[in-house]
C-alpha cells in the first residue's frame, strides 16, 4: 500500500490515525510542545536580537514554516478518528484486477508514477534542508541556520554555538519529517481517488449492452447500480479528504506563497546577479515552495478533471438506445452527476486548479516588485 511509509513517517512521532494508543497520543503531545517552545524561540529572537530587515525575514520565514507544520500536526490529533475513517475508506475500493490485464497494468502505473514524484519531493526537502543548514559554511561566519533566543553568547563560547548549531538542527529535521508525512499522506490519499475513478470509467466498458434485447437487462441494470454506488463513494471519500484537509491547504498555500516571496526577494535584495552563496541557499528554497505550491494545484486539477471525465466514459455507452429505458435513464443520470465537477479547495477561497497557479505566480512577481521598492527606498 502506497500509504505504508507515510504512515511509518508520522508514526514516528505518534501521529498514525491507525495507531491510537495512549503512548502515541503523548508521544505526538510532547513533539508539539517542543516545536511550540522552537517557534517561541524564534519569535523571541526576532524581537530581542536583531534590526536588521534581511535577517527579520528569513527568521519569519521559517517561523511560518514551523507553524504550518504543527497546525497539521494538530488536526492530526485532534481528527485522528477522522484520518482513519477516511483510510479505511480505500479499503472499500475496487481490487486494480477487477476488469482484467489492461485496467490493473493502467492503476499500477498510475500507483508507481506517484510513487517516484513522492520520492523527488522528498529528495527535494531534503536537499533544501542541507542547504539550509549549511548557511554557517556558506558565509564562513559563527552564525546559526535561523535567529533564536539565545541563552549564551555563541559568538565567545564554542560549546554553546555547537549545542545551539545541533539544537537547530534536530529541529529543523523533526519539522521537514513531519511536513513530509503529512504532506505525502494528502497526495496519495488523492491518488486512490483518482485510481478509483479510473475503476469507474472500465465499469462502463464492462456493461456489454445488447442493443437487440426489447427491454431492460437485469444483468445490466445490477451493474449500474453497483458502478452507481461505487462512483457515489469515491465522490463522498473525494469529499472528506476536501474537509479534513482543506483549511490546513489555506495555511499551506499562505505560507508556500509567503516563502516563495520572501525567498525571491532575499535572493534578489542584494543586487542582481546574487552571489553564488545566495543562490545555494535561497534557489532550493524558493523551488521547494513554488514545487510545494505547483504539486497542489496539479493535484486538484488532476482530480477535477478526472471527476468530469466519468461522464465522458459513461457518454461512450448506449445510452442512446430507446429500447431499454431504464438503461437510458440511468446513464443520462450519471452522466449529469459526472458533470459536476469536484473541486479540492483551499479553505474555500482557493480552487486547487492549473488557473490559481498562474495567478500565485502572477501576485508573486508583484509581492517581489513592491517589496524591492520598499526595501531600496531611502
Amino acid at each position: 500500500m502506497l500509504e505504508e511509509e507515510s504512515l511509518k513517517i508520522l508514526g514516528n512521532k505518534g501521529l498514525n490515525p491507525i495507531i491510537s494508543t495512549f503512548a502515541s497520543k503523548i508521544k505526538a503531545v510532547v513533539f508539539i510542545l517542543l516545536d511550540n517552545m522552537l517557534g517561541i524561540s524564534i519569535i523571541m529572537g526576532l524581537i530581542y536580537n536583531t534590526l536588521d530587515t534581511y535577517i527579520i525575514i528569513d527568521s519569519c520565514n521559517a517561523a511560518a514554516v514551523l507553524y504550518q507544520v504543527v497546525s497539521k500536526q494538530i488536526v492530526l490529533l485532534i481528527y485522528r478518528k477522522e484520518f482513519s475513517d477516511v483510510i479505511y475508506c480505500v479499503k472499500k475500493f475496487w481490487s486494480s484486477n477487477k476488469f482484467g490485464k489492461k485496467s490493473s497494468t493502467k492503476i499500477h502505473n498510475i500507483q508507481y508514477i506517484v510513487k517516484k514524484l513522492l520520492h523527488i519531493f522528498k529528495l527535494t526537502v531534503l536537499i533544501t534542508t542541507i542547504l539550509y543548514l549549511l548557511k554557517p559554511l556558506m558565509e564562513g561566519e559563527r552564525v546559526l541556520p535561523f535567529t533564536w533566543m539565545n541563552f549564551c553568547n555563541i559568538e565567545r563560547g564554542t560549546m554553546c554555538y555547537v549545542s545551539s548549531y545541533i539544537l537547530q538542527i534536530c529541529g529543523v529535521i523533526d519539522i521537514l519529517y513531519g511536513m513530509v508525512g503529512f504532506d505525502s499522506l494528502f497526495f496519495i490519499l488523492l491518488s486512490y481517488g483518482y485510481c478509483e475513478l479510473e475503476q469507474v470509467k472500465y465499469a462502463f466498458l464492462d456493461l456489454n449492452v445488447n442493443l437487440s434485447v426489447n427491454g431492460d437487462e437485469i444483468e445490466v441494470l445490477q451493474k449500474i447500480g453497483i458502478l452507481v454506488r461505487q462512483h457515489d463513494r469515491v465522490l463522498i471519500f473525494l469529499r472528506k479528504v476536501n474537509k479534513l484537509f482543506t483549511n490546513l491547504l489555506l495555511c499551506q498555500f499562505l505560507t508556500s506563497v509567503t516563502c516563495l516571496c520572501t525567498g525571491l526577494f532575499l535572493l534578489t535584495a542584494k543586487g542582481f546577479p546574487p552571489s553564488l552563496t545566495l543562490i545555494l541557499r535561497y534557489v532550493p528554497y524558493i523551488f521547494t515552495a513554488l514545487s510545494q505550491i505547483c504539486i497542489y494545484c496539479t493535484a486538484g486539477q488532476i482530480i477535477g478533471d478526472q471527476s468530469e471525465s466519468v461522464a465522458n466514459a459513461a457518454f461512450e455507452t448506449y445510452w442512446w438506445t430507446k429500447r431499454q429505458p431504464l438503461f437510458r435513464r440511468s446513464i443520462i443520470l450519471i452522466i449529469e452527476r459526472a458533470q459536476r465537477r469536484t473541486q479540492i479547495s483551499a479553505g474555500g477561497v482557493f480552487k486547487l486548479d492549473m488557473t490559481t497557479f498562474v495567478s500565485i505566480l502572477r501576485g508573486s512577481v508583484s509581492a517581489l516588485t513592491l517589496m524591492q521598492t520598499f526595501y531600496n527606498d531611502p
